[in-house]
């Protein structure tokens, strides 16, 4: 019974993993590597987890927390955006991912209607409310759009590398030996 309590608690601690790939303030490399902790230091059957495997989490998700937390600096160097284009890519990403969860399985079923959910979901909406938050706070359309690309750029990159990371660390637990 405490087998399962703790598997529960760590697929808990994976999915809000994964939502922090997508929202900004949640550290969802960190919290998923929690979680395969837990699951690999609590008894519940993680003695399979490799400490190669875990050594190799635990530089991924370092890593990742130092891209991302400078990738913005570095990129505001080169085109300065504020944060109506941060909170528009933010925003945009919760709405698609709204989009995604709102739409049915038959509306996706294939490859390329699946390919244009998700380019909808992460690339079109997130993008466009980067340009109109930044347009907002500018209130100039050729002076909002630089910017809006580095904000969202940016902000892809970051959510990138943080599912990236999340994958490997779940992969590197459900496929421990």
């Amino acid at each position: 019974m405490t087998e399962i309590l703790i598997l529960v608690f760590c697929v808990l601690l994976f999915i809000i993993g994964f939502i922090g790939c997508f929202v900004h303030k949640i550290p969802g490399p960190l919290i998923a590597f929690i979680g395969i902790l837990i699951y690999r230091f609590a008894g519940a059957g993680g003695d399979a987890i490799s400490a190669s495997a875990l050594v190799l989490c635990a530089v991924a998700v370092v890593l990742s927390m130092i891209l991302t937390h400078h990738a913005p600096k570095l990129t505001k160097k080169i085109a300065k955006f504020g944060k109506g284009g941060t909170w528009g890519s933010i925003v945009g990403s919760l709405l698609g991912l709204a989009l995604l969860a709102s739409v049915g399985e038959d509306a996706m079923d294939g490859f390329f209607p699946a390919l244009l959910m998700l380019i909808v979901a992460f690339g079109v909406i997130p993008f466009a409310l980067s340009y109109l938050f930044e347009f907002a706070s500018r209130k100039d359309a050729k002076a909002a759009l630089m910017p809006a690309v580095a904000a969202y750029v940016t902000f892809l990159s970051g959510m990138l590398i943080k599912l990236a990371v999340c994958v490997y660390c779940v992969y590197a637990v459900f496929t421990a030996d």
